[in-house]
């Protein structure tokens, strides 16, 4: 397996214990130019979090651009708060970052 996908395994069991995942379709995020979203989840009834999980680096402007256009799609069709969020992993440390859109 390699880094990136361990990175986003450890992520997910992370995220998802104890709330309930949400499946977005990638394919369907592409088409709309939007950002593809590592992790998706209910916080609770009114928040849904969305996370993308980095290495060493952090997302690009370009990218950052897509997954704001994500959350906006994603508030838009559930009617919910949405929170994007960016996990940084490097060297066993993990960093947590909140973004506006």
């Amino acid at each position: 397996m390699q880094k990136g996908s361990l990175r986003e395994r450890d992520a997910s069991l992370f995220y998802h214990r104890g709330n309930p995942p949400l499946a977005l379709s990638s394919l369907v995020l592409r088409e709309l130019g939007c950002g593809q979203c590592d992790i998706a989840y209910f916080k609770n009834r009114y928040t849904i979090v969305l996370v993308e999980v980095k290495g060493t680096k952090p997302p690009g402007a370009r990218q950052l651009k897509r997954l704001r256009k994500t959350a906006r799609l994603v508030e838009s069709l559930f009617n919910f708060n949405v929170e994007l969020r960016i996990h940084q992993t490097s060297n066993c440390q993990s960093a947590l970052s909140s973004l506006s859109y």
